[in-house]
C-alpha cells in the first residue's frame, strides 16, 4: 500500500509505474519545465527530487511505506 502519492502525482504516474514508465515521465516533465525553457527552478528540483526517490528502489520502497517529510 502507498502511504503518499506527491511524487507519483507530480510524474503524472501511477504508484506501480515500471522504472521506464518514471523515466520517461521525467524526461517529459523535464523538458516541459527547464528553467532554460521557461520553467521554474522549483520545479525542476522538485522534478529531480522525484526522480532520485522514486528510480531508487531502497528509497521508492521506504517513500511508499512512510511518503514524504
Amino acid at each position: 500500500m502507498v502511504f503518499d502519492t506527491i511524487l507519483y502525482d507530480l510524474l503524472e504516474v501511477k504508484p506501480n509505474a515500471t522504472q521506464k514508465d518514471i523515466s520517461k515521465a521525467v524526461r517529459i516533465k523535464s523538458l516541459e519545465h527547464h528553467p532554460d525553457r521557461g520553467g521554474s527552478h522549483e520545479m525542476m528540483q522538485k522534478i529531480n527530487a522525484a526522480r532520485q526517490i522514486l528510480t531508487d528502489p531502497d528509497k521508492r520502497e521506504l517513500y511508499d511505506r512512510i511518503g514524504w517529510e
